[in-house]
């Protein structure tokens, strides 16, 4: 059996998003809404966000199980690790009793954590109600 991971996603990869056919295409197995732990933050960038560590906040999005494969598909589109750097992020235990506490992996921007001084804050978190 191949290893599997748990992707968090916050922006063009979610439900009704332009990246979204990726992982349905792939057999990627959603698992359900997620709420980042506080300590991270979503910046505009126009046409897609990006995922940054920050004091206060947190990020609005979805669980999904993946495959080897996927994973490596999704790092050449994300630009891991030069434009997007994919980590570990914490999960808030009380956004879903079946995700409560995990940790799963998710892509932060990388360029934009050099410039987040500039650029607007999502502040709800949530990509779809920004």
């Amino acid at each position: 059996m191949s290893q599997t991971y748990m992707l968090f996603t916050y922006g063009t990869l979610l439900p009704g998003e332009i990246r979204h056919a990726i992982l349905t295409e792939a057999g990627a197995h959603r698992l359900g809404p997620a709420t980042t732990e506080p300590g991270y933050q979503l910046l505009d960038l126009g046409a897609f966000p990006a995922l940054v560590k920050a004091k206060l906040g947190q990020v609005v999005g979805e669980l999904y199980e993946i495959d080897q494969a996927t994973l490596d598909y999704l790092d050449r589109i994300e630009g891991h690790p030069h434009f997007y750097r994919r980590e570990p992020i914490f999960l808030d235990p009380t956004s879903s009793r079946l995700l409560g506490g995990r940790i799963a992996i998710s892509y932060f921007g990388r360029q934009a954590t050099d410039r987040m001084d500039h650029l607007p804050v999502i502040a709800s978190g949530d990509w779809r109600n920004r």
